[in-house]
């Protein structure tokens, strides 16, 4: 699992790069570390405005937003493959270095996650209980907002947009 999760991720920053470039030129890296976040918020927001429409956000749906991001990434690399290309040359021990500590990062918290799976008052429970069901009514809902799992009937009056973040890839 720890390493599908860390593919999706990869590959999502990867076709989000070119667009990162275009978004934030400004930036010595032209954005390459943020494009992994860039491209969750973009997978997740399309999953959400489409559920917010009234599509129902099933397995299909976000196939279909990630491909159509793939296919977007890939034409916007093929529009910026002569920048792209010289960029490896010059600055492939960046790109190295990013992939290194994103992989570190990713490694300490799996590790950390595995030592403690539950970071937040161990003998009490704390906030798990609410976290995990809402996270679960995310993941089972085909629109948004979620349903609430603790009054029937009702929908989320809460935020929950992280879940819906961390709810898109586990669900695809």
């Amino acid at each position: 699992g720890a390493v599908g999760w860390y593919a999706f991720i990869f590959w999502i920053g990867l076709i989000s790069y070119p667009l990162a470039r275009r978004a934030l030129p400004g930036l010595a890296d032209k954005g390459y570390a943020l494009s992994r976040t860039l491209g969750l918020v973009i997978f997740a927001y399309a999953a959400w405005a489409l559920g917010s429409l009234g599509v129902p956000v099933s397995r299909g749906l976000l196939g279909i937003v990630f491909g159509a991001m793939t296919l977007i990434g890939a034409w916007q690399a093929w529009a910026q493959k002569d920048a792209l290309a010289s960029e490896w040359k010059s600055n492939r021990r960046w790109f190295v270095i990013v992939e290194l500590l994103f992989l570190a990062l990713f490694v300490l918290d799996l590790a950390i996650r595995l030592g403690n799976p539950d970071l937040w008052h161990p003998s009490k429970g704390g906030e798990r209980p609410m976290d995990f069901s809402y996270f679960n009514a995310v993941l089972k809902s085909e629109s948004f907002p979620p349903y609430d799992p603790w009054l029937a009937g009702g929908y989320i009056n809460y935020y929950y947009y992280g879940f819906v973040l961390a709810g898109t890839p586990l669900k695809l």
